[in-house]
């Protein structure tokens, strides 16, 4: 799969350029963390279906630069298969939504969810609390971990909807632009400790590469989401905050539940 993405670089440019870059390091990253908590021959086996997973989302990638008018579907598809790939990943109970950047920012609306029950707000705005939070986390632009939203002690409290009691709240972005956040969560705290923030990472910016891709003048309708011009709200060719810098530099295999 690392072989087929770093093929498609030598012919392609800009960010579908990126895009095949990232789906390689999303199949570097699960075989070099072991991310699937398995035995070794289940591992294979889920490794076959994360790369076929991916290999398909590829091909829509591809569909949707050279296929403008079938951007709002080709998106469809890609959120559905990506928002599904975390999901599973992330446990049995888990559940994993993408909600999209709209009204200059000002909103978040639900483009993808998976897992049951799908009960999940279909947006968050700046006038509510939870929308004002996660338009915050957006603009700060590190993953937050919610362990227990019993006890979150004034930080961000998120769920899907229903009694889940953890959360990961990842912002998503294409380079240095927002593109919205995705949410995954579980029904108790723990549940979430074993997901990587790597993993999570590199999904969140394959959704926001395939929405760049989707909504560049070029290939699709124009989002313009104006949320701030860079992770942690920086200015163009500002100098890059620590949470930019560790969003460039990637975190290894640390654990979201690690210190």
């Amino acid at each position: 799969m690392t072989f087929f993405a770093g093929a498609q670089l030598s012919e392609t440019a800009g960010v579908t350029k990126s895009a095949y870059l990232v789906i390689g390091v999303a199949s570097s990253v699960l075989a070099a963390s072991g991310g699937l908590q398995v035995n070794r021959r289940m591992r294979s086996r889920e490794e076959i279906r994360f790369e076929a997973a991916l290999a398909a989302v590829a091909d829509h990638m591809g569909m949707l630069a050279t296929q403008p008018d079938e951007a709002a579907a080709l998106l469809g598809v890609i959120d559905d298969r990506l928002t599904t790939v975390v999901a599973k990943h992330a446990g049995p109970d888990a559940r994993c939504a993408f909600y999209a950047l709209e009204s200059q920012g000002r909103y978040l609306k639900k483009e993808a969810m998976s897992g049951v029950p799908d009960d999940a707000p279909p947006g968050f705005g700046d006038g509510d609390k939870d929308g004002r939070a996660l338009l915050h986390a957006i603009h700060q632009g590190d993953i937050v971990v919610v362990p227990d939203n019993r006890n979150a002690n004034g930080n961000l409290s998120i769920s899907l909807g229903g009694d889940y009691q953890t959360a990961v709240v990842a912002p998503v972005f294409a380079g240095d632009q927002p593109q919205g956040v995705l949410i995954i969560d579980a029904p108790k705290a723990g549940d979430l400790a074993k997901v990587r923030e790597s993993f999570v990472r590199v999904f969140a910016r394959l959704i926001g590469t395939s929405h760049a891709v989707g909504h560049h003048p070029a290939t699709g309708p124009t989002a313009g989401p104006a949320l701030g011009a860079q992770p942690g709200g920086g200015r163009p060719g500002a100098e890059a905050s620590p949470a930019q810098r560790r969003q460039a530099e990637g975190d290894g295999v640390q654990r979201l539940g690690d210190s």
